[in-house]
């Protein structure tokens, strides 16, 4: 075993280092540590069959091997297995719940197969177990709701609770206002997207840049447009380009060598015409 993780640390030829864990499983017969050992050697050369038999003998020998049901699933998920991935990961999850990243994943792969009530039982969970400061895990977890896309308020409740408590950090505002709007919410995007104007017109000292603020404007302009596209009525859709136009102008106050603003002016203006 020694000789196996030495060489496997080398990170040299992989061959050497399953010989080494192949000859510990034949004098240790009933370790299932050398079998998961196999199996990583075994994804990483990509003979992915192998490797499942090998944490196939893994579990058998030792059903609580944690590190063995996470590789399984992940080999399920690079295959686009995601119903065996949900049940090896809804096994692990049942005797180890506090991890945060499987309970990601999981929440994920139910997401995937349609199991709403899977995907909110596994993430809340998740967030109970995170580090409350960790914004990566919380941003993670906002991504995998709003992949079920019609999770939008749990996304949004994410956000509010854990990301950007006090919904003053323009940089995150505009960043998750994009991810809404690539869901075509623009309700939400736009929410996030004017809380930004609000910071910028009312906080003194909002430390947000002329430059950075023309983005902001122009990103709200957009969202207000495509929000428009949905309008039959003619006259509702001039009224929304209009509103567009005067965010547009506000865009190029804050930078009038904003290029994308610029462009985006004209096309408004060949609308209104």
């Amino acid at each position: 075993m020694q000789k196996g993780r030495t060489l496997l640390a080398r990170d040299g030829d992989p061959a050497y280092a399953l010989k080494a864990f192949e000859e510990a499983s034949r004098l240790l017969p009933q370790e299932a540590e050398p079998y998961y050992f196999s199996a990583v050697i075994h994804e990483r050369m990509e003979r992915r069959a192998e490797a499942k038999a090998c944490l196939e003998k893994c579990i058998q020998l030792n059903e609580a091997y944690p590190k063995a049901y996470d590789l399984l699933a992940l080999i399920h998920r690079r295959e686009q297995n995601y119903s065996a991935e949900r049940k090896t990961l809804i096994k692990i999850s049942s005797m180890s719940p506090h991890n945060v990243d499987r309970n990601i994943n999981l929440g994920l792969a139910c997401a995937r197969v349609g199991d709403r009530e899977g995907v909110r039982k596994y993430l809340k969970m998740a967030a109970r177990y995170a580090d409350p400061d960790d914004l990566a895990t919380f941003e993670r977890i906002f991504k995998v709701y709003l992949e079920e896309r019609t999770m939008n308020a749990e996304a949004e409740v994410i956000f509010k609770r854990y990301i950007d408590k006090s919904q003053e950090n323009p940089r995150l505002l505009n960043k998750f206002a994009l991810l809404f709007k690539g869901v075509k919410d623009y309700e939400r995007a736009i929410f996030l997207l004017e809380r930004i104007v609000s910071i910028w017109r009312t906080v003194k000292n909002h430390g947000i840049p002329a430059e950075d603020m023309a983005v902001y404007y122009f990103n709200l302009a957009v969202a207000s447009i495509e929000q428009a596209g949905s309008l039959t009525d003619a006259e509702q859709k001039k009224v929304a380009y209009q509103a567009a136009a005067k965010l547009v102008d506000k865009a190029m106050d804050c930078n009038i060598n904003h290029p994308e603003s610029q462009k985006l002016y004209r096309w408004l203006s060949e609308r209104l015409k």
